[in-house]
């Protein structure tokens, strides 16, 4: 304790920590030895007239923010390569809102999921270290989520491959470590009983835990499931991801939710319940947004619906309940009822709503400003005679080996190989007959697995390994030989109609063009046939996606494609591009269409997604008349609209309606279909695809009642930009350029020329590195980052950029955001602490008494209690000693602040009245924190701790059914280590949950100064 302040309605003593003191009541204290320390006192400064400048005192209070994060500002902000948009902010909003750090984002396809993620991740690096973050994601987005955290935020992801997750799960993550361990490893990975088992049984202690198509973890007693239920209890915070529209009826989203949060869904027989009183809150909130005065009559009447449903008890004990229906039957009374309380009525609201924090979705209909139009256009060709000739023989030869298995793989590959680019099939077909094998690869096999009737004969291809079939040798396959040798793909209509329209499509206007077809051999034929080809005097280069590509030939074809000036095409495949987003591209060509619906979807969902920088995509189908895909496939799509616009998850819509088409395929094949009755079957596939679409369009507008209104979210993002709570760019820069001058090595910020926003880091950059390394060479994590951008920075200096809008649209550019290694060096600096000043004298456009010098003060306020929270108050007060109103907005316009030229000097006994004002201000803002956050955090306290011994109750008790039924070996194993951990876990928690009961709030006087208005 280091000093006793006895203005106020009770003494309060300043108590010194090693991030510095806080002033606390007495009743918050204990004797204890004192250890006073040295701090700058900003009144004894302000009685001094050691008054800095403007811009001084903006960079103190920058680097204080980023020193200790406040709880109302929002870090993620401006600190990434992404456009800010709206609606990727709301999941980082609800977490940090969410007592259980729980969050299940379920946006459709295209809407920036990873993105959101990655913001979450961001935020939460801002408030303390990530040291362990564990991102679980199907094997082939691995690397597309290191590079997204990589390039977009600056987080460095290792991949995991099957040693490396071993070491990582045995690996001692609480001992000390220089480098953070953040990992990607594959759900298909981590779900073998060895890997699955290993992770149970270790329970390794992490930070974050993120969970990508997390809708495969739905079903129960699988062992994605069981993961799922392994890496929900790794973490405090875990978030899933999924684009799989959820009905809240459906016992899918109740899996989903209990895996994510048990304590609050524990089970399916009491989920409507917990969810039916959200029906009424939310219809209270909507009477209190619709008009001003808000209806309260109409509001109260919908909120006490809630004491009729199933937990009226629970909300008649919650005190946010009870103090929000006592504010409403105020304002039916027709007491007055500010703005404020208003506002504090509606987030109470959206704080009842049972899934309000844990859940969140956009629909691409809420946002349909940010995508494309979609047009698409068939380009039909017909075969030649010698052409029909030898794709009718390969039909012949499916009809007369397609009913035993093998044959049938066989005959299904070469059926689409006709389909696809009969030149690339006769080489096929001579290789296959010459071995007596046909090789199918992870392509085909993509391609092939959407039929169900060939059921796990195509695993070893799935998991990359090729697959090999007998080809049996028959009088039919010798009459398609010597068809072949006739036609011997002398003439290609199929590639003479694709290179008139490529040809076209560059006349108008494309640079760069993407061409998906399921056959590496198709790709590899298209590759040689265009690569003579010319554009306008300029060649054309070709790149190729497939499957027998590495990731690292994967990016750098992709980064060519993105890059090169054009007139580029990628050919690719869909495992070569799964996983993979071109927003940069605008047009496609299907060479060849998938016999799946689904397969369609994603092909057009790598261009049709946010971020895409053409307001149309051109959708072009390469179509032969009179063949199997034509009369089926492609008629099918044309009637369900699949090219011109999206019909939603395809996974959810097409069900066993997969079985159907899978069927129609085999029908058609085997010739046994009249042409109406090909027609009849296709086009009742196509009605039931269609009701589906709309059955889960009607889902979706029930289940929003249940759901909570998200514009509430939508409003507090924009009010965190209105009021400038987080780290501008501006800020940043300038907190920058104060570290570069007094850092001791001759290195400075200059313009680029014309470009706004760009600077040239130049001067001595050879002892700038050494500084940077000595500096981060111990800092606690991030040195390999700091190696890395060390290395990027050549003596001739670096282009960089603060803003986040210039950093995504010019990837070249060096971004300086909250986590780069210079901003880590600056907090460390003693240097840039000892060049800034918390006294200081600014000029501001605020409602104050014209050329009146006034105070403020500036006290930091911090919570103790089940959330331990931080926030910055501001008082300005007149030298007679009143306060008044206007500090939220001192703090909000302060990147506005200009110098003051002329002061009038304040008397010490002035500068002490101020003084004595404020802490009277503050003690009373102390007082009335203090008792707002009792009342909530005893409700949440209460609530978790019978959640808690709930969830421990039904937990032991699936555990030891788990045992008992004895699935596998390593399940049981696992079981029984989960069990023996399972009652330690809960008297830790408990106790935890108990010490925080109590709520206490501290502060303490950053920053004082004088104000006057302009």
């Amino acid at each position: 304790m280091t000093d006793v302040l006895t203005a106020g309605s009770e003494p309060q003593y300043r108590v010194r920590f090693s991030s510095g003191a806080q002033v606390y009541s007495s009743r918050h204290l204990e004797l204890a030895a004192l250890d006073a320390g040295l701090e700058v006192d900003p009144v004894a400064l302000l009685r001094d007239g050691a008054l800095a400048d403007a811009e001084t005192f903006r960079a103190f209070m920058t680097l204080a923010k980023l020193d200790k994060p406040l709880a109302d500002n929002l870090y993620s902000f401006a600190a990434s390569r992404t456009e800010r948009l709206p609606h990727q902010f709301k999941a980082v909003l609800k977490l940090l809102a969410n007592p259980y750090g729980r969050l299940l984002i379920a946006d459709e396809v295209g809407l920036g999921k990873t993105i959101e993620a990655g913001i979450i991740l961001t935020e939460l690096n801002a408030r303390g270290a990530l040291d362990h973050v564990l991102v679980a994601c199907p094997s082939p987005l691995t690397q597309k989520w290191r590079s997204e955290m990589r390039d977009r935020f600056l987080f460095d992801f290792e991949v995991l491959d099957g040693q490396g997750f071993r070491e990582f799960v045995t690996t001692d993550l609480d001992a000390p470590s220089p480098e953070p361990r953040r990992v990607i490893a594959s759900l298909e990975l981590m779900r073998r009983a060895e890997n699955l088992e290993a992770l149970g049984t270790a329970a390794p202690s992490l930070d974050v835990v993120i969970v990508d198509e997390a809708h495969h973890m739905r079903n129960v007693g699988t062992a994605t499931n069981d993961l799922g239920e392994v890496l929900a209890g790794l973490a405090e915070t875990v978030v899933f991801l999924t684009a799989t529209p959820l009905n809240l009826g459906r016992q899918d989203f109740f899996n989903l939710m209990n895996l994510l949060v048990p304590e609050e869904f524990p089970q399916a027989e009491t989920f409507s319940a917990l969810i039916e009183p959200n029906e009424h809150i939310n219809l209270a909130l909507r009477h209190l947004r619709g008009t001003w005065p808000p209806r309260f009559d109409d509001a109260l009447a919908a909120l006490r619906r809630v004491e009729r449903t199933a937990l009226a008890a629970r909300f008649t004990r919650s005190a946010r309940y009870v103090g929000t229906r006592e504010t409403l039957m105020r304002g039916a009374a027709g007491q007055a009822v500010g703005r404020e309380q208003v506002v504090r009525c509606q987030r109470d609201l959206i704080e009842l709503n049972t899934l309000s924090h844990v859940f969140t979705r956009t629909r691409k209909r809420e946002v349909q400003d940010l995508f494309p139009t979609r047009r698409s256009r068939t380009v039909s060709v017909a075969f030649t005679d010698e052409e029909s000739a030898f794709y009718d023989a390969v039909t012949d030869w499916a009809l007369a080996t397609y009913a035993e298995r093998a044959a049938h793989l066989v005959a299904a590959t070469f059926q689409r190989l006709a389909a696809s680019c009969l030149p690339a099939l006769g080489a096929r077909l001579t290789d296959a007959v010459r071995s007596g094998l046909l090789t199918i690869g992870a392509d085909e096999a993509t391609e092939l697995a959407d039929d169900p009737g060939l059921g796990d004969a195509l695993d070893d291809a799935l998991a990359g390994e090729q697959v090999r079939l007998e080809l049996q040798p028959s009088e039919a396959v010798n009459h398609l030989l010597a068809t072949w040798d006739a036609y011997g793909g002398r003439v290609d209509s199929k590639f003479g109609g694709f290179e008139r329209a490529l040809t076209d499509s560059f006349a108008a206007g494309a640079d760069r063009i993407l061409v998906f077809s399921y056959f590496t051999g198709t790709i590899d034929y298209l590759a040689h046939r265009l690569a003579n080809l010319f554009v306008d005097g300029r060649p054309l280069l070709v790149l190729k996606l497939y499957g027998p590509m590495n990731s690292e030939q994967r990016e750098r074809a992709v980064t060519r494609f993105r890059d090169d000036r054009g007139p580029v095409v990628l050919l690719s495949s869909e495992v070569g591009s799964e996983g993979l987003d071109f927003q940069f591209c605008a047009r496609m060509f299907n060479y060849d269409l998938p016999w799946n619906p689904m397969r369609v979807e994603q092909r057009i969902g790598r261009l049709d997604r946010y971020g895409q920088s053409s307001e149309v995509i051109h959708i072009l189908n390469m179509i032969v008349a009179e063949t199997i895909e034509e009369r089926i496939f492609h008629r099918l799509y044309q009637r369900i609209q699949i090219f011109e616009s999206s019909i939603g998850d395809l996974e959810a819509i097409l069900g066993d309606v997969e079985v159907d088409l899978a069927a129609l395929q085999r029908d058609a094949l085997s010739g046994r279909l009249t042409d109406a009755e090909l027609e009849r079957r296709r086009n009742l596939i196509a009605d039931v695809i269609l009701r589906r679409q709309q059955d889960n369009e009607t889902f979706e507008q029930e289940s929003k009642q249940f759901l909570s209104n998200d514009e509430v979210f939508l409003e507090l993002f924009n009010d965190i930009e209105r009021s400038r709570r987080y780290v501008t760019p501006e800020e940043l820069r300038l907190l920058v350029e104060r570290y570069l001058a007094v850092c001791g090595c001759n290195v400075g910020l200059e313009p680029v020329g014309a470009q706004s926003g760009v600077f040239r880091l130049s001067g001595a950059i050879a002892p700038f590195r050494g500084l940077l390394a000595r500096t981060l060479s111990h800092s606690g994590g991030g040195a390999k980052a700091a190696r890395a951008f060390i290395g990027r920075l050549r003596d001739e200096g670096i282009d960089v950029t603060f803003e986040p809008a210039i950093a995504t649209a010019q990837r070249r550019l060096e971004f300086i955001s909250l986590h780069h290694p210079i901003v880590r060096a600056l907090a460390l600096s003693d240097d840039v602490r000892g060049a800034l000043s918390c006294c200081a004298a600014i000029a501001l456009d605020l409602d104050l008494a014209p050329s009146v010098p006034h105070g403020f003060f500036v006290f930091e306020l911090q919570a103790h209690g089940l959330k331990d929270e931080l926030e910055q108050a501001a008082v300005i007060v007149r030298p007679d000693g009143e306060v008044i109103d206007g500090g939220a907005d001192l703090i909000a316009r302060l990147e506005d602040a200009r110098d003051v030229a002329v002061l009038r000097s304040l008397t010490g006994v002035e500068v002490d009245r101020m003084h004595h004002a404020a802490l009277d201000w503050v003690t009373a803002e102390v007082a009335a924190r203090e008792q707002e956050l009792q009342a909530r955090n005893d409700e949440i306290v209460t609530a978790q701790v019978e959640s808690l011994r709930l969830t421990t109750d039904r937990r032991r008790l699936w555990l030891q059914q788990q045992i008992e039924e004895g699935r596998s070996a390593p399940i049981v194993r696992m079981r029984r280590s989960q069990l023996g951990r399972l009652e330690v876990d809960h008297e830790t928690k408990l106790a935890a949950l108990e010490g925080k009961r109590g709520i206490s709030v501290g502060n303490r006087l950053v920053a004082a100064g004088l104000v006057v208005a302009v």
